[in-house]
């Protein structure tokens, strides 16, 4: 069997769009600061933007690993 390897970066990712999807539950995207999200995930906010330039593209990011 071959084993899935997972880089840091897949990792500060996916926690960056649950960190969203956390948020999402009880506001709305435009209501949810980048600073909210990176406190969540536990990453600092360059790690955010070395990933993503907006809110939206972590969101799309976690719909499309779906």
């Amino acid at each position: 069997m071959k084993k899935l390897s997972v880089t840091y970066n897949e990792t500060v990712k996916e926690a960056i769009a649950l960190a969203v999807l956390k948020h999402l539950q009880t506001n709305a995207l435009s209501q949810i600061s980048i600073s909210e999200i990176t406190q969540t995930a536990g990453v600092s906010r360059s790690s955010f933007y070395r990933n993503f330039d907006t809110k939206e593209q972590a969101l799309s990011y976690y719909v499309q690993k779906c």
